[in-house]
Order: C-alpha cells, then sequence, then structure tokens
C-alpha cells in the first residue's frame, strides 16, 4: 500500500469503505506494519482479540474491533471496549488509526463517525478516549469532532486499576446523546 491512496481525483466517498468487525489476523497484519505509532502494546492487543498469546488479565464486559477497508484493503482500525466495572452507559475508544497514505482525507472523521454509531447500537451514551499526552495531532483530532479534553488519567480517575491506560495518557470524551 505504500503510495497508494485514494484514487487520483476522487473525493473521499463513504460507499467505498467498509467497516467490518473482525478476529481474522490477515486483516491485522497490515495495519502493524503501518501504524507505528500505536507500538507493540497495539500488537499484543490484536493478537489477544484475534485468539493469539495469553487472555487479558481483567476480562473486559464488551470488546469490538473493526477494520475500515478501501478496494479490500485494510486502511484503519477501530473499537469499542467497557471494563467490568464501568457503568453501562460507557465505553472506551479502542485502538483507533488511520495508515498514513489515508490520513487528512476525512476518513478518520468517518471511522469516528461509524465507530459512535456502533456503540450507540449497543445502547451507550458516552464514549471515552484516552491517548499518549503528547500526541497533539490526535488531540486536536478528537477535539476538532466534538470530544472534550478532562485531563490526564491520573486526575480525571485517581483510583482507577484500569489496565486499559496510563495514568499519564490525556482522557477525552464524546457524549454520543447528541
Amino acid at each position: 500500500m505504500t503510495g497508494q491512496t485514494f484514487l487520483e481525483n476522487e473525493e473521499f466517498n463513504a460507499s467505498n469503505i467498509q467497516v467490518l468487525q473482525t478476529a481474522e489476523i490477515q486483516h491485522f497484519l497490515p495495519l502493524f506494519k503501518e501504524l507505528s505509532e500505536l507500538d507493540e502494546k497495539f500488537l499484543l492487543s490484536m493478537l489477544r482479540w484475534c485468539g493469539y498469546g495469553r487472555p487479558r488479565k481483567r476480562e473486559l464486559s464488551l470488546w469490538n474491533v473493526y477494520v475500515a477497508f478501501y478496494l479490500d484493503k485494510p486502511i484503519g482500525v477501530t473499537g469499542i471496549y467497557c471494563e467490568l466495572e464501568e457503568p453501562s452507559s460507557q465505553c472506551w475508544l479502542g485502538w483507533f488509526g488511520i495508515v498514513p497514505n489515508y490520513r487528512r482525507q476525512k476518513l478518520g472523521s468517518y471511522l469516528f463517525n461509524t465507530t459512535c454509531k456502533f456503540a450507540i447500537n449497543k445502547g451507550f451514551s458516552s464514549l471515552y478516549i484516552y491517548t499518549n499526552s503528547a500526541n497533539y495531532a490526535a488531540i486536536c483530532f478528537y477535539e476538532s469532532l466534538g470530544c472534550k479534553k478532562l485531563g490526564l488519567g491520573y486526575e480525571v480517575f485517581p483510583n482507577s486499576n484500569f489496565e486499559n491506560f496510563s495514568r499519564n495518557h490525556m482522557i477525552l470524551a464524546f457524549d454520543l446523546k447528541n
């Protein structure tokens, strides 16, 4: 996929994109190589999702992973999950990423909005997000979509023992009811 993007002179068109829930490892392998900013935690998490490696230390009440395909090629990943002890109205955005050659073409916004629809259809009213506090591009992207910055993990969840984020990650929230 190196050098590939949407077809020459083609506008972003959602009908060219499929977002499918999957646990097939072959859909994630191309993403592992191109989403280097997600580091080895992404690789380990996706391997667990696909049934490889050791199970999580703590069970999740929900974990759905979706891959975005353009012309049958995986170009993005997203998901939603819930920790068992969290309120039933909230979920977390799982690993979210678009391969570099497809960024800044409205696909990220489309994939985020699609993820929100999946969460709404499952009955959630709040979507929480965590990202590296130094990842200003991601924070600005989420804020441009209407997410509200809540603060660092240790400030927002001072007594948390969640394994899903570092206490120094930025926490954002999106109201799914609007």
